[in-house]
């Protein structure tokens, strides 16, 4: 298949480190993922040239697509002019009212995110966990490691820790760099994340417990005694020694509330 070797009309911008999907074997693989049905509603962000909204208004009820891109915006309308199902925003996701979007009801998300932005948007998208069942990412492989805490310690940190409190996340399913037109210097592997109803253990202030963690983690070679003032044996500990059960306990009992 040489769809990816078409001529484009439209060239990806790099500033905003834009890659376009090209083969529809792959988007119709990652739509599948989401596991849509006709009540569902789906937010898009990035939509790119449409080539995975183009599956979804098939699918869902509902269709809202984020694009940062005017000359985008300009694409996705003309290409779904006759779709009844899509609401087309200009804007930069990370400044959108998320919670206004989903208007009360639980959205799903589907995202070949740009990669200069994957980390604050995961983060964004903890923060507002209570608008989404679920979400079907596209990410850098190293991005998408991190944050399903495959226990290396170069990629367990802040993301793999707040994202097994709150979700099941589980990679899914390389892209192949030739898929993507430009080509990207990076590999990307599909994730699919279930958010929990409850989180996985006792954590009932969020914020405090972020910045708990990545307190923890601003030095992440140094002994917690060093970074936290932990006394004791647990003191003598890296931050990447812990299990992500053993912050929570020790945020519940030695540091809730503190303040940095």
């Amino acid at each position: 298949m040489n769809s990816h070797k078409k001529k484009h009309t439209i060239q990806p911008k790099k500033r905003l480190s834009q890659s376009f999907l090209q083969s529809r074997g792959m988007a119709k693989k990652i739509v599948d993922a989401l596991c849509l049905s006709d009540e569902d509603t789906v937010l898009e962000v990035g939509p790119g040239t449409g080539i995975l909204t183009e599956f979804l208004i098939e699918k869902a009820k509902k269709v809202i697509v984020v694009e940062k891109d005017k000359r985008l915006v300009q694409v996705i309308k003309e290409k779904f002019k006759n779709a009844k199902n899509i609401v087309i925003r200009e804007g930069d996701i990370l400044k959108q009212d998320i919670k206004g979007l989903s208007g009360g009801k639980r959205l799903k998300l589907i995202s070949n995110l740009p990669y200069s932005i994957s980390k604050q948007f995961l983060y964004l998208l903890l923060e507002n966990r209570t608008s989404f069942s679920c979400a079907v990412l596209t990410l850098q492989r190293e991005v998408a490691q991190r944050m399903t805490g495959q226990l290396d310690k170069k990629s367990y940190g802040t993301l793999s820790i707040m994202y097994h409190c709150f979700s099941d996340t589980e990679i899914l399913f390389p892209i192949p760099p030739s898929f993507f037109y430009p080509r990207p210097k990076v590999s990307s592997l599909v994730v699919r994340i279930e958010f929990l109803d409850t989180p996985r253990y006792l954590i009932d202030d969020y914020n405090s417990f972020f910045s708990f963690v990545k307190t923890c983690f601003t030095s992440r070679r140094k002994m917690l005694r060093k970074t936290i003032g932990l006394p004791g044996p647990l003191g003598e500990k890296r931050p990447e020694d812990l299990t992500p059960e053993e912050f929570v306990h020790l945020w519940r009992t030695r540091y809730k509330g503190h303040k940095d």
